[in-house]
């Protein structure tokens, strides 16, 4: 098990001081190498899951283990290194630096953590088609291109997991189909795991597990064997 969750919950605060929970006690195990799926309606949480999910927030109970470490009992320092070295995030926006090229925004992970050797995957741009652009400033990308060089950025240092924040949502119909099958590849070819919140039920189609998000609780609508894609 790569990852696990065990009785979370997290609440937050309306303007009047009254609580509101978002995540109630929630118990959800993550496989090594399988690409899963997060849906739901706006504001059931979803992105609330994947941040705790990542060491972004930290639950008002319960436990967060990556390869059975506790991540909610570690320092802010352990957590920087556990989130740069075995963690990859992509964001629906890309949170790219658009006056730097595609290769500054692919190695800025390795200089964070200040590695001294870069090892800059050019192989990965071939397979998503931008070894042509690997000096281009980023703001002349389209928004397909972007987001490639979002998952090129978050394979970087081959991190165990990738959390994918509607990383389609900024895109058409065909980037959207392209994405998707980019991430499913990671899954098969470089045995990441990846945990994508999403709205859109079409992005699915290659999950291994699809999970809903409804009162607090994450409930599995749909699961495919890691081998074949069959359905059970």
């Amino acid at each position: 098990m790569l990852l696990k969750l065990e009785k979370v919950s997290k609440s937050f605060y309306n303007p009047d001081g009254t609580p509101f929970t978002v995540i109630d006690n929630l118990d959800l195990e993550i496989e090594e190498g399988s690409f899963n799926a997060i849906t739901g309606v706006s504001g059931s949480g979803k992105s609330t899951l994947l941040y705790l999910m990542g060491a972004l927030l930290f639950p008002d109970s319960g436990d967060i283990y990556l390869d059975g470490v506790k991540l909610n009992s570690l320092n802010d320092s352990k957590l920087s290194h556990i989130r740069n070295e075995e963690m990859g995030f992509i964001f629906q926006n890309y949170n790219l630096i658009d006056g730097l090229s595609v290769y500054d925004n692919i190695i800025l992970p390795q200089l964070i953590g200040d590695s001294k050797k870069v090892d800059f995957p050019f192989e990965l741009c071939q397979r998503l088609g931008l070894e042509g652009k690997i000096n281009t400033k980023v703001g002349l990308l389209s928004g397909g291109e972007k987001q490639r060089v979002a998952i090129i950025r978050a394979m970087v240092n081959n991190p165990k997991i990738i959390f994918a924040d509607e990383p389609t949502g900024n895109l058409d119909k065909k980037n959207t189909q392209e994405v998707i099958e980019l991430l499913h590849l990671l899954t098969k070819e470089y045995k990441t795991s990846i945990v994508m919140v999403t709205h859109d039920l079409d992005s699915t189609q290659y999950c291994h597990k699809v999970y809903e998000l409804k009162d607090g609780k994450a409930i599995i609508k749909g699961e495919k064997s890691y081998d074949t894609g069959n359905s059970k």
